[in-house]
């Protein structure tokens, strides 16, 4: 899927910002919007309006720092993560591979939990995205403690995650897979994110999630696969299924060698 992508500056103050990401990804920069998906700063916030969005208001943006997200990080310890069960936590596992970082929301609750995460995303736009919202929690942190421990459990990395497994030399206990696209067709109501992505990227084949996974296998003592709770993720059975109310883990325990 190829889009027709320019950063629109609105504004003079963030001409500099634009100038740079233009740099990084070529993509242009412009003065209006043409109505065409585009990525604008907003206040300092990198933002994307998508194929969907009717207005700059309903513009995707990624944000760890949203109510949300602070409830769930004040809250986390009180209420047990299916997530962390099944990543293997109170089994020894800490660092993580995130094959499919999308908007980095299972990444950044892994990080909360404890793990060393590192996240792979192959899309130019989406990993922008992704960068601007670290970098706006980082800045969001107390000092240097809490800027060492995020930079040191929480790193993204911009490309294709099978090439990147294939030629990485570091060690991870387990493997996180999000295929985000469902075998079955999407809801017109699936939350912004999905929306957002499916705009933007093209939808993977089956096989090439199959081929992910058995890759994985190879590659850390423990893979898991998140999907919809009533739809078979891959050609192979699971070694353990841990079900939620509307999601499931699968995950698949292997020898490495």
């Amino acid at each position: 899927m190829s889009i027709d992508l320019s950063i629109v500056c609105f504004v003079e103050g963030e001409r500099e910002r634009s100038n740079k990401l233009s740099q990084l990804y070529g993509w242009p920069v412009v003065g209006e919007d043409s109505g065409s998906p585009c990525l604008f700063y907003d206040q300092g916030v990198l933002k994307i309006k998508w194929a969907g969005c009717k207005n700059l208001k309903d513009a995707f943006f990624i944000d760890f720092l949203s109510k949300k997200n602070i409830h769930l990080k004040k809250t986390l310890h009180q209420n047990p993560q299916l997530i962390s069960k099944a990543m293997g936590k109170k089994l020894g596992v800490t660092q993580v591979l995130d094959m499919t970082a999308g908007s980095g929301q299972d990444a950044y609750l892994l990080w909360l939990l404890g793990f060393k995460v590192t996240a792979i995303e192959a899309s130019p736009i989406v990993f922008a995205l992704l960068q601007d919202g670290l970098c706006r929690l980082r800045e969001s942190l107390a000092g240097p403690v809490e800027h060492e421990a995020l930079d040191n459990g929480f790193k993204l990395v911009h490309m294709d995650s099978t090439k990147y497994l294939t030629t990485t030399t570091h060690k991870f206990d387990a493997i996180y897979i999000d295929p985000m696209f469902s075998k079955k067709p999407k809801s017109a109501l699936s939350p912004k994110p999905m929306q957002v992505f499916q705009s933007i990227l093209p939808e993977p084949l089956s096989s090439d999630r199959d081929n992910m996974i058995k890759l994985a296998r190879h590659k850390a003592k423990r893979v898991v696969v998140k999907g919809p709770l009533f739809e078979e993720l891959s050609d192979e059975a699971p070694t353990h299924v841990y079900k939620g109310k509307s999601i499931r883990y699968d995950m698949y325990a292997t020898v490495v060698s």
